[in-house]
């Protein structure tokens, strides 16, 4: 092996060094492994961060739960709920305005209720006109389904 030339560990070819791309931390200034193998284990990874590995994603999901249970955890959570107020505040006002309703006797509870659409037990309000203050309280009630169906229509509309 020449200094031109790089051994990867992983598919335990010797390749030429402009196939191994920048590593800081290593003593060489290259990556460990070459760029196609680094490529495939990033797309691994990647399958399994969105969740194409059941296994994996059981895991991680115990230990996010964990996670948000430390005082770290929960500052993270409550900075990333804040953030979202803060870019929802209308949806929020509609969501407490309906909440108002209810206590007061106006509306009955969304779980009294049947979807409008399917005819199921509903399980939220939608608020189909928007969460603008004039039509906080236009809402239909809607099953788990037919509430994510509605929204994906309006995404895509």
């Amino acid at each position: 092996m020449s200094e031109e030339t790089k051994r990867c560990p992983k598919c335990e070819r010797t390749l030429p060094r402009s196939e191994f791309s920048r590593g800081a931390a290593m003593k060489d200034g290259l990556q460990c492994y070459c760029k196609e193998c680094c490529k495939e284990a990033n797309a691994a990874w990647l399958r399994k961060k969105r969740g194409e590995d059941p296994v994996w994603h059981a895991d991680n999901l115990k230990r996010m739960r964990k996670f948000f249970l430390t005082p770290v955890g929960k500052a993270s959570r409550s900075k990333s709920n804040a953030k979202y107020n803060r870019k929802n505040k209308e949806k929020g006002r509609a969501q407490q305005a309906v909440k108002r309703a209810i206590r007061a006797g106006e509306m009955v509870r969304v779980s009294e209720l049947t979807c409008e659409e399917c005819g199921g037990p509903a399980r939220e309000y939608h608020h189909h006109l928007g969460y603008a203050e004039e039509h906080q309280l236009d809402v239909t009630p809607l099953c788990n389904t037919c509430h994510k169906a509605a929204h994906a229509e309006l995404s895509t509309a």
